[in-house]
Parts: structure tokens; sequence; C-alpha cells
């Protein structure tokens, strides 16, 4: 495998530009469904097809380093971090919390499998497994410092 260097900057545009894409396919699809167009279904398919990859590509650029663009969006939007002050202990382990992490690691497991069966891209499936990840270190996280 070559190794490549890219910069963070250019990491961090690539992945607010496929959000932005997949913003215009998420409004292409809300407009002509308003609009009550009948495409064919190949075509449907195929939007619907690039919007779960342009999503699974912006979370595998996450993965990758990139700042996380709709974080980002967040920070301009709210001025404040997303998650603002750190958990407490009580709050990362409470019972809402574990049932949440078990969830939403079963809803991740279940898409999988769906996406399996049907052959998709998985980008659903790519999304809820990075939401079970949080949940799951959020439990596992070390207690806040006092």
């Amino acid at each position: 495998m070559a190794t490549m260097l890219i910069t963070q900057k250019s990491m961090d545009q690539w992945a607010r530009q496929v959000l932005r894409m997949s913003g215009c396919l998420l409004r292409l699809t809300t407009h002509l469904k308003r609009t009550q167009t009948r495409l064919p279904k190949p075509l449907h398919n195929d939007l619907t097809a690039a919007r779960r990859l342009s999503i699974l590509l912006m979370r595998s650029l996450v993965r990758a380093g990139a700042s996380d663009p709709i974080d980002a969006a967040w920070i301009v939007q709210n001025g404040q971090e997303p998650m603002g002050e750190p958990l407490s202990e009580a709050m990362r382990n409470s019972l809402k919390a574990k049932a949440y992490a078990q969830a939403i690691r079963a809803a991740a497991d279940a898409c999988r499998e769906m996406e399996i069966e049907r052959d998709s891209t998985r980008a659903l499936f790519e999304v809820l497994n990075d939401f079970a990840d949080q949940a799951e270190q959020e439990l596992n996280q070390a207690p806040a410092p006092l």
C-alpha cells in the first residue's frame, strides 16, 4: 500500500464537499417527491444509491481523519461544540445511556444484515455503526476529571 501525504485542510474540504453533494441529492429527491415526478425505477435506485454512497464516503473521510463537517456546521450554527461539557460518569453509565448503546448497536447489526441481504451499499449501516461505536465509547470512557 502506498503512503500518501494529504493535508488536513484537503481532507476537511473533501468531507465538506461530499456533505454538500449529499445535501444536493437529498434536495433533488425531495423536490421530485413533492412534484410527484415519477422516476423510472432504475433512475430512482441510482439516485438513492448516490446519496447513500456520498454518506458512506463522508463517514469514511471522517474515520480517516477529516473533521466531521456535520460537527463543524453545528459549531457555526450554534457557536459551541456539539457535545458541550464532558459527561459525568453517572450520565455516561445511566440506564438510558446503556439502553441506547444496546439499541443503536442492535439497529446497526440489523441494518448490516438487511443491506447484505439486499446487496446494497451499506451506507446506512456505516452511519448507524458510527453512532453505536460512539455510544459504546462513552460507556467505556474513564471518569471525567474533577
